[in-house]
């Protein structure tokens, strides 16, 4: 299962301007054996630099910051 690096994906976005867009975010880990949160999202097509305006993206960042909070890495 491809799962979400909470803190890439917070690190991403407080330092975007410097931010890699090879830097991975997603890594393929065992769901049996990781512990980790569900965020169930659907994307539509949008240019990357209209991506960061929409509430969607705003979900994951909020998202992200809630699993940390409540310990989860993923």
């Amino acid at each position: 299962m491809k799962l979400l690096d909470v803190e890439a994906v917070l690190s991403w976005e407080a330092n975007i301007q410097q931010a890699d867009p090879k830097h991975e975010i997603l890594k393929e880990l065992d769901d049996k054996t990781t512990s980790y949160v569900i965020l169930s999202h659907r994307w539509g097509v949008e240019k990357r630099d209209e991506v960061r305006q929409h509430a969607s993206y705003q979900k994951i960042i909020k998202s992200c910051k809630q699993a940390r909070k409540d310990g989860y890495e993923w």
